[in-house]
């Protein structure tokens, strides 16, 4: 008796992993699709219409070659200010 007494405790423990094992699909979800990129535009953004020395940030971190998409600035008007002293764009 102490002899089948381990081997019935073995198999009702193998019964039972087999019996959680879950609905037998071994298929893992699909992650979701990434995001689409933010559109790329060649305006100029409002944050550096702000204030002036927004502009001149934006303006200085352009790049100044011809190989970089240009900006269209005839939609733009840069912000001015009567008391400030101009802020060199270099």
């Amino acid at each position: 008796m102490k002899r089948i007494s381990p081997l019935l405790v073995a198999a009702f423990a193998t019964t039972l992993l087999v019996a959680c094992g879950g609905d037998g699909s071994s298929e893992v979800p699909a992650p979701p699709p990434p995001a689409p990129p933010p559109p790329v535009s060649n305006e100029v953004p409002g944050t550096a219409l702000a204030s002036p020395t927004a502009f001149s940030q934006y303006v200085g971190g352009l790049s100044n070659t011809d190989s970089g998409d240009e900006v269209d600035v005839q939609k733009a008007t840069p912000p001015t200010s009567e008391t400030d002293d101009p802020i060199p764009v270099i």
